[in-house]
């Protein structure tokens, strides 16, 4: 059975754990306090403990007591995700997955590849639903966008959050077919 993470707000305070059922777990936590609880975000995972363990770790310097902490929601919400993006890049085993290329007669290798990263940015700016939706849910800047269009590649980092944001539905592979190992990020 997976177990959900979640971010619950009591006044001033931010709670971050995990459950199976976060309505039973809403109810347990409401009964011990006089202030209203609020479920603020919660996401699915067969390993909410390390996400959990993580998103502590990136609020210890708000950490309240136990599980909660003296932050904002955004900030509570932000821990989670970015543990979770954490997680995930250091579970990733894949050193070298193919990506195929199919070569236009006349085309280089090196035109195709640049062709690919720069039709499979343009797909993902087009699924996100337009430039200023792509800013928000990759959490970038315009200038970062634009600059990828310019270069006609997301960025070896991006290409990893990508695939999380997008649930997989752009492999970072996909994004960068270029990139032979996924273990060094300092690769752009």
């Amino acid at each position: 059975m997976s177990e959900k993470v979640y971010v619950m707000s009591c006044g001033k305070y931010m709670k971050i754990g995990i459950a199976t059922s976060i309505v039973a777990r809403r109810s347990s936590i409401q009964a011990g306090n006089p202030e209203p609880v609020k479920v603020e975000y919660y996401v699915d995972r067969s390993y909410a403990r390390p996400i959990e363990r993580r998103a502590h770790e990136k609020l210890l310097q708000k950490h309240h007591r136990g599980e909660w902490f003296k932050c904002t929601v955004d900030e509570a919400i932000d821990a989670v995700n970015s543990a979770i993006i954490d997680y995930e890049r250091s579970k990733r085993k894949q050193d070298l997955v193919r990506v195929d290329i199919s070569l236009k007669k006349g085309e280089t290798y090196a035109q195709a590849v640049a062709a690919k990263k720069k039709d499979s940015l343009m797909e993902l700016i087009e699924w996100f639903g337009g430039h200023q939706n792509t800013i928000g849910m990759m959490r970038i800047t315009k200038q970062t966008l634009h600059n990828w269009i310019k270069r006609g590649a997301i960025s070896k980092n991006s290409a990893v959050d990508a695939e999380y944001v997008t649930n997989g539905e752009f492999t970072k592979e996909r994004l960068r077919p270029d990139v032979i190992s996924w273990e060094n990020k300092e690769q752009n």
